[in-house]
């Protein structure tokens, strides 16, 4: 990789951008800096932290775009509800 330091983020993603395309290009792997943003979001999700804290993370002003962001489908809705306790006896 050129030069020692990463620079600033801007608009136009050129430093962080440029250096995720290189390390892609040496991974043999396609990936870009927003796939790495959207796993990094995915992964926090999982792990249990709260949506508004992901928000602020990765500099969302609204939790709707950390939603969408975040790309939540029906199976993780149907996980969610399958985790609440309606008082059935499980045994049955």
């Amino acid at each position: 990789m050129k030069g020692s330091r990463l620079g600033a983020f801007s608009e136009r993603g050129v430093a962080i951008d440029n250096r995720v395309k290189e390390v892609a290009a040496i991974a043999g792997v396609p990936f870009s800096n927003h796939t790495l943003r959207r796993t990094f979001g995915r992964g926090l999700y999982e792990g249990g932290v709260k949506t508004e804290d992901i928000a602020a993370i990765l500099g969302h002003k609204d939790v709707k775009t950390t939603l969408r962001y975040l790309g939540l489908d029906r199976t993780d809705h149907s996980d969610h509800m399958n985790m609440l306790d309606f008082g059935e006896d499980k045994d049955d």
